[in-house]
């Protein structure tokens, strides 16, 4: 489901995940991944209401979009841990991009993450359906249907 992904990784061997994945839809919306993302380092979740505290305003190929950021500690590790997550609605898809790793990198990275956002752009194909020209059409019924089994594969059920 990534369009791209890739490492980041500094001198002491710290390492962040960097990925792009286009989703169709509202794709559980903001709230939900949010907290799916909150739980991924140890935080509770927050209300609709609290929502709006945590988004930070970017932009992403040159449209608004919102950062996330969670930090924390990986359940069943003793690893500090810190998520970068923007948002960007385009085309009926959203587009998520995210840098996952350890703590301290991910908030020394985190201005290089925003820059990279700021160049990101879409081609024309891409602004017409929302995903790359050579990525595959996305099933949205299987993708909807699959959704309870991962919910409770991975403890959301």
């Amino acid at each position: 489901m990534r369009v791209a992904s890739f490492h980041v990784k500094d001198k002491t061997g710290k390492q962040a995940d960097v990925s792009i994945v286009p989703l169709p839809g509202l794709a559980g919306g903001e709230l939900n991944n949010v907290n799916r993302w909150r739980g991924q380092v140890g935080q509770s979740p927050v209300t609709e209401a609290d929502l709006a505290q945590l988004a930070q305003p970017v932009q992403i190929a040159g449209q608004a979009a919102q950062l996330y950021e969670q930090a924390g500690k990986t359940p069943n590790s003793d690893g500090e841990t810190r998520i970068l997550a923007a948002i960007l609605r385009r085309g009926g898809t959203a587009w998520f991009f995210k840098m996952t790793g350890d703590d301290s990198l991910v908030t020394e990275q985190k201005p290089a993450f925003i820059e990279f956002l700021k160049s990101l752009s879409f081609s024309a194909a891409t602004a017409q359906t929302g995903l790359p020209p050579d990525h595959s059409p996305i099933d949205t019924a299987a993708l909807q249907q699959s959704q309870p089994a991962i919910r409770q594969q991975f403890g959301r059920g």
